[in-house]
C-alpha cells in the first residue's frame, strides 16, 4: 500500500516536472538568433541590401514598401514573418490577398487627376486603362507623355520618368510598356505620337538585332543598347534572351503603324 502511494507521488511530480518545462519552452525562442539581418543572412544565405535591411528592422505598426517587380518583396516579407513566429511567443500572421485592392486601385485610375499617387509616375498606363469619356484629361496625359519622350527623343517610351537603379524605371524600356503607351494614345486619336514612340523602340530593337542577332527582354532607351547589366543595382541585371513579349509586342507596334511612315 506504501509503495502505491510513494508511486503515485512519483508519477505525480514528474508529471509537475514536464508541464514546468513546457511551460519554459512556451516563452523560450525556437532559434539562436534575436536580429532579424543575423537570420536572413545566416539561416537563408541571403545578404540583405539597404533598403531590405530597413524594411526587416522597422518596427512600426504599419508599414508601406513600395519596391519595384524583383526586388525581394516576397521574400523579406516572408522572412519578417518567419523570424518573428520563431522568436515571439504567440506570434499570429494573416495574409490578405491583394487581388480586390489592386482592382479597387486600378478603378481609380481611370483619370490621372484621380490616380494614386504610385501610378502619377506611368501616365502611359493611366491613359491606356481610361474611358473614352474623359478626352480633355487624357490630353493631359498624352501632353505629359510627350514630354518625357522630348527628354529621351531617341527611342521609346521610358519605364518612369526616375533613374532609381531598378530596372522598372528610367532609363529602361520594356516592349509590354510600349504597346500600353502606344494603343492609349491612339484610343484617344493622338496617332501622329503613337507613331513616333512605336517608331523609335522599334528602331531600337532592329538596331540591337542588328547588331547581336538577338531580341531581348529590356533595352536602355537612354542609349539606345541592350547592355543593361552596369546600370541595374536593384532585381535582376540579366537582360534574357528570346524573347517572347518583344517579338510580339515589335509586331503589334508594326501593324499599327500607318502605311506611310517607316520603322526607322
Amino acid at each position: 500500500m506504501t509503495g502505491s502511494i510513494s508511486g503515485k507521488i512519483d508519477r505525480y511530480y514528474q508529471k509537475l516536472l514536464e508541464e514546468r518545462e513546457r511551460e519554459k519552452a512556451k516563452n523560450k525562442p525556437l532559434i539562436e538568433e534575436t536580429d532579424v539581418v543575423e537570420f536572413f543572412e545566416k539561416r537563408l544565405g541571403f545578404k540583405a541590401t539597404a533598403y531590405q535591411e530597413k524594411l526587416l528592422r522597422d518596427k512600426s505598426q504599419f508599414i508601406l514598401a513600395r519596391w519595384s517587380r524583383q526586388s525581394g518583396k516576397s521574400l523579406v516579407m516572408a522572412v519578417a514573418v518567419l523570424f518573428n513566429a520563431l522568436t515571439r511567443p504567440g506570434f499570429r500572421a494573416a495574409a490578405q490577398h491583394r487581388t480586390n485592392r489592386v482592382r479597387s486601385v486600378m478603378s481609380l485610375a481611370s483619370i490621372v487627376s484621380c490616380a494614386p499617387r504610385p501610378l502619377r509616375r506611368y501616365p502611359s498606363f493611366v491613359l491606356s486603362t481610361a474611358p473614352h469619356r474623359c478626352p480633355c484629361r487624357a490630353r493631359r496625359v498624352a501632353i505629359q507623355i510627350n514630354a518625357a519622350a522630348a527628354s529621351n527623343p531617341a527611342s521609346g517610351a521610358r519605364t518612369s520618368t526616375r533613374v532609381t537603379g531598378h530596372q522598372w524605371d528610367a532609363p529602361f524600356g520594356w516592349a509590354p510598356l510600349q504597346m500600353i503607351t502606344v494603343g492609349g494614345l491612339r484610343r484617344y486619336g493622338y496617332d501622329e505620337d503613337a507613331d513616333r514612340i512605336a517608331r523609335k523602340f522599334i528602331g531600337v530593337v532592329i538596331k540591337e538585332f542588328e547588331e547581336h542577332g538577338v531580341i531581348l527582354e529590356k533595352y536602355d532607351l537612354r542609349r539606345r543598347e541592350s547592355d543593361v547589366a552596369a546600370d541595374i543595382r536593384f532585381g535582376y541585371s540579366a537582360n534574357q534572351v528570346g524573347f517572347g513579349w518583344t517579338n510580339a509586342a515589335v509586331v503589334e507596334l508594326l501593324a499599327g503603324l500607318r502605311e506611310t511612315v517607316s520603322p526607322r
